[in-house]
């Protein structure tokens, strides 16, 4: 009885994996994770606590000051999420919101980090809906590599177009 048992169940989650393919809903089999060098970078940002699907309501306001400002940018933006929003209630989790630059500025009107290179677990998404199975693929794959996250996650934003989203997300790893 347990030989056929086990088929049947392999049988039904692969139909069950091959359904969500095909009506265009992202598991965690649809995305190709990697480990990678990311080199040192620079961003102009202003925190924000709270939920994380409200932390770019003040995006508009800092892209205003860097073009005001004339600050040399680089190809996106991004999210750095210092907390698990499975551990961490929604009103305290922390989040800096920011945008590449090339040239470091000073403190002001918003905080400008740099950030030294580090070896990254990296998965790429792009559409927002993907988001939580992306999460969940870069988490089992760190898992099957034995990779340790050593820092926040990132999100390196490409692109904001509705029609044409291209994000990653990335977990410093040792």
């Amino acid at each position: 009885m347990k030989t056929k048992v086990f088929p049947l169940v392999f049988m039904c989650f692969t139909l069950i994996i091959e359904s969500q393919i095909a009506f265009g809903q992202a598991s965690i089999y649809a995305f190709k994770a990697e480990t990678r060098k990311i080199e040192p970078f620079q961003y102009v940002y202003y925190e924000y606590r709270g939920s994380y699907m409200n932390a770019f309501t003040a995006f508009p306001q800092l892209s205003e000051y860097v073009d005001a400002e004339n600050i040399e940018t680089d190809l996106y933006s991004l999210g750095v999420f210092y907390d698990d929003p499975s551990l961490v209630t929604e009103n305290d989790l922390r989040s800096e919101i920011g945008i590449m630059i090339k040239q470091k500025i000073k403190d002001g009107q918003y905080k400008c980090k740099k950030v030294d290179g580090f070896k990254a677990a990296v998965i790429r998404y792009n559409n927002m809906d993907e988001i939580e199975n992306a999460y969940a693929a870069l988490t089992k794959y760190m898992k099957e590599k034995n990779l340790t996250p050593v820092g926040p996650a990132y999100e390196f934003y490409y692109s904001f177009d509705e029609n044409n989203f291209d994000a990653e997300i990335l977990f410093p790893v040792k």
